[in-house]
């Protein structure tokens, strides 16, 4: 009898922000598919501004390259998950192309593959040891090369990949996360037969809380499993996060209270967040005619009321809009890509980030037009006091919200809002701990023709006007992955786990007592013929699968709706409601009695 297993390694680093996963079908010994899930590359900002990347967190990622890789699938285009893929294929070029080797076809949305290539126009960087400008010349041919290796799909279509009696299909489903973003379902098949199917989640996020996507629907996941590989960056927090209305709610109180005799600044990631935000302003200008008609007055008379502070941030916001008039010209074939209001929106002829006819925001286009809004805009300025959506949540020194820091952060009627959670040393000891950072170095102006360049800046917060609203992510919260667990673990082999940011240790053992022993989380201890982080499964292959009566899947998808809308306020209400849950679920597997074993050959 013919054995295949499954090798799932983690090639990424242990820490959050450098996604890399590879999924291997082997026969006895021998390799048949080797899939690589995403290829993030941590990063960070040196003193003159430049990207600086340890390049060394590839060298894995290389060895298998050579070796040979079928497919990478990458679930959407955030920089912990796109960022090697340039350095990979800058590798395969330099070294590997000449001797015949294969460069993978890059499996992914349509949206992620545009959004992807604009991103690494503007912010290419070749490896460490070529010089920055050269990079910056060769970007636009570099990514050309690399286009032809992209294979764009929309929401729900499917890939195959063959190799003589095996098949490997790799479709991908909404995410919910951002604009694109996807779950990658991996199935193997050995002369039409199923051998086993791989979830790979990536980051997800079931709740209502984008104003862009639609959430992902747990009743899409009707299938069996052999492993679901699962990211966890938020697995251990029990704090339920707001949804799409209470961020809202929140956002139109601030407005109203601080544009009084103050300014408004968002710190935002500039891609998603940034449009996000630009969204739920539009909404709330829908809704409130105050604003829109403050708003269509104020760009009248060019003082604008929303200033987008950021190169990557007004080129997504770009990019937003023109598939936004796609959706209007052919709504059936962008379906799934935008939320339903935002399509029905654009069906009704109104534009994304336009009030009424008017742009919603200007673009801040460098230092002097930055200096020039600082100056202009100052608290306490009747009628002109403005918002400001800027970069970086890092908080990186160079950064231009460092500028609003330096000029407007004293002042307590300028309030500043982190949207999302601050990941960054910088911006924990800013906007957590109301600590000093040192600004690095940023603009002073004495007038509107000069600009200085100063270095050493630092700054101290001395109010109470740092806030954060890190329900502003479309992120699955602690919550929402325990949910998640609840739900598939009937119907799942094995759960991998990768990134968890608590010690995983004590992250395992918890899994384990709580959901049974079907949980491995990938530590440097889980050696499996010499591949560190990895685990290998042996796979059962079977023609069948239990397709539920729709009554019973019904109460699925009800519950899966209203478990999305409960609120947590500690673990204990957690623990309590996840019992509930899974005597939910025991109550509704009790009815594989009343339903059918299909024979399935091949197909779902």
């Amino acid at each position: 009898m013919i054995r295949h297993f499954l090798v799932v390694e983690d090639v990424g680093s242990p820490e959050i922000g450098d996604t890399c996963v590879v999924v291997d079908l082997l026969r006895e010994d021998e390799r048949k598919f080797r899939i690589m899930l995403d290829c993030g590359l941590l990063s960070e900002t040196v003193e003159d501004g430049k990207l600086k990347y340890d390049t060394k967190k590839m060298e894995r990622r290389y060895e298998l390259l050579e070796e040979g890789v079928d497919a990478i699938v990458l679930s959407h285009a955030h920089m912990d998950h796109s960022n090697g893929l340039p350095f990979l294929f800058w590798f395969w070029e330099t070294n590997l192309k000449t001797r015949g080797v294969e460069f993978p076809r890059i499996i992914t949305h349509r949206y992620t593959q545009e959004l992807f290539e604009r991103m690494q126009i503007s912010f290419f960087e070749l490896p460490p040891e070529k010089d920055w400008a050269e990079s910056k010349h060769k970007a636009a041919p570099f990514i050309a090369r690399m286009r032809r290796y992209f294979h764009g799909h929309f929401e729900n279509s499917e890939e195959s990949i063959e190799k003589g009696d095996y098949e490997c299909r790799i479709k991908i489903m909404n995410a919910g996360h951002i604009v694109g973003s996807s779950m990658a379902e991996i199935k193997f098949l050995f002369q039409e037969k199923l051998l086993g199917r791989v979830l790979y989640t990536g980051d997800f996020c079931p709740r209502d809380a984008s104003f862009l996507v639609e959430p992902c629907r747990y009743q899409m996941l009707q299938k069996k499993y052999d492993a679901i590989i699962l990211e966890n960056t938020y697995l251990m927090n029990a704090k339920k996060k707001a949804k799409r209305k209470e961020i809202k709610q929140h956002i139109k109180k601030l407005m109203d209270e601080v544009l009084r005799d103050g300014n408004l600044i968002f710190v935002c990631y500039g891609i998603d967040r940034i449009q996000n935000v630009l969204v739920c302003l539009q909404e709330i200008m829908d809704c409130d005619e105050y604003w829109a008609e403050t708003l269509v007055e104020r760009n009248t008379r060019g003082e604008p009321l929303i200033y987008l502070d950021t190169a990557i941030g007004e080129e997504v916001s770009s990019l937003d809009k023109e598939f936004m008039e796609r959706v209007a010209r052919n709504p059936d074939l962008y379906e799934t890509f935008f939320r339903r209001e935002l399509r029905n929106r654009a069906l009704n002829g109104k534009r994304l980030f336009e009030i009424k006819e008017h742009v919603m925001y200007t673009f801040v286009n460098g230092t002097r037009a930055r200096a020039r809004v600082i100056r202009e805009h100052r608290a306490g300025l009747e009628g002109k006091h403005c918002i400001v959506l800027c970069t970086s949540a890092f908080l990186t020194k160079g950064s231009p919200v460092n500028a609003y820091l330096r000029f407007w952060g004293d002042d307590d009627r300028n309030v500043f809002v982190l949207a999302g959670y601050p990941i960054s040393e910088r911006a924990k000891k800013l906007f957590l701990k109301k600590e000093e950072i040192d600004l690095g170095y940023w603009w002073y102006f004495e007038d509107e023709r000069e600009t200085r360049y100063v270095e050493d800046g630092s700054f101290a917060p001395r109010g109470n006007n740092f806030l954060t609203i890190d329900d502003l992510s479309a992120h699955a919260d602690g919550v929402d992955l325990q949910g998640f667990i609840g739900f598939m673990r009937r119907r799942t082999g094995l759960f991998v786990h990768t990134h968890i940011g608590e010690d995983p240790w004590k992250a395992e053992v918890y899994l384990m007592s709580r959901f049974g022993k079907k949980h491995v989380v990938l530590t440097d201890e889980k050696v499996v013929d010499g591949r560190k982080r990895a685990i290998k499964i042996e796979l059962k292959p079977t023609e069948e699968y239990i397709a539920m009566e729709p009554a019973v899947m019904k109460k699925i998808a009800i519950y899966a709706r209203r478990y999305g809308t409960q609120s947590f306020d500690s673990s204990e209400m957690v623990n309590r409601t996840l019992k509930r849950v899974f005597a939910d679920f025991d109550y509704l597997y009790k009815q594989r009695d009343n339903a059918k074993i299909i024979e399935s050959r091949c197909s779902n």
